[in-house]
């Protein structure tokens, strides 16, 4: 399983994990009611700088994590270039950008068992989990499809989308199997029930 939580001590880290999850839902939500305005795009333009900076991460890893939600970015905003205009274009990308990076920064800052702990509200360890592991998936498949790509590369092999969906869903299948492992080895009494079940 890819576990993207690396250990550090910048004040993201530091940071209560309660704290950092609200964080999250809030600007992420601020980001996506905002209207189509430069305002908006300086708006996500400084959540994502101010995120980076409390990171506090090499910046190799930032680069890697920014240059992996380039494609889908320059997609969405190509495809509103084209259908409505530049500004659109524009708000669409920093606000795509922005999240994506607030994301990123939680999973590398926060483990998931502390996520589990942080909602504000009473949940099911079950619930709490799952919502957890939704918040790290994005960034956990987009390091996935980037692995996929180079190893491509490596290899000389053009880039090509039928080259590179099929290792991408294989590396998928296989590190959603890996989180079932880790869940059923949070919890043997599920394991003992779903082996009697098989």
């Amino acid at each position: 399983m890819i576990s993207l939580f690396i250990p550090g001590r910048g004040p993201l880290h530091r940071c209560p994990a309660s704290v950092k999850v609200l964080g999250l839902a809030v600007l992420s939500l601020a980001l996506a009611l905002a209207p189509v305005s430069l305002v908006t795009i300086g708006a996500a333009a400084a959540v994502t700088a101010i995120a980076i900076a409390l990171a506090a991460l090499r910046p190799g890893i930032v680069l890697r994590d920014l240059l992996r939600t380039l494609p889908f970015v320059v997609f969405i905003g190509g495809t509103l270039w084209l259908l409505q205009d530049g500004l659109a274009a524009g708000t669409a990308a920093a606000r795509i950008l922005a999240i994506f990076t607030l994301a990123s920064v939680l999973s590398r800052t926060t483990r998931v068992s502390d996520m589990m702990a942080a909602w504000p509200f009473r949940l099911s360890e079950r619930l709490a989990l799952a919502l957890s592991l939704i918040m790290t998936m994005i960034p956990a498949l987009l390091t996935i499809g980037a692995q996929v790509r180079d190893a491509q590369r490596s290899r000389g092999l053009r880039p090509s989308l039928r080259r590179w969906i099929m290792p991408f869903l294989v590396l998928s299948l296989r590190h959603a199997d890996d989180v079932d492992d880790a869940l059923l080895a949070r919890a043997p009494t599920a394991a003992t029930g779903r082996s009697r079940n098989r």
